[in-house]
């Protein structure tokens, strides 16, 4: 399973537990809404301009683990 995002753009991947989808086993939606994404994942993965920027547990992103930009894309998407 693949998915392009534009050139540039920011998004949220979320992995919700006990989906299995395809023969790896795997599944996961794409959301440019971190309020989303911390509703519906166990794992949570940052996009900015196509690379990964955090990897984890939705709270471990907002808090920081990650730097500072992820913190702040997912506290913006939540707050509104």
């Amino acid at each position: 399973m693949g998915v392009a995002l534009p050139a540039g753009s920011s998004a949220v991947v979320a992995a919700p537990a006990g989906w299995i989808v395809g023969p790896l086993g795997v599944a996961a939606i794409v959301t440019h809404d971190p309020a989303d994404a911390m509703e519906l994942s166990d794992v949570t993965m940052v996009l900015k301009a196509g690379r990964v920027v955090a990897y984890g547990a939705f709270d471990r992103i907002a808090g920081g683990d990650f730097g500072d930009w992820p913190a702040q894309f997912v506290a913006a998407g939540v707050a509104g």
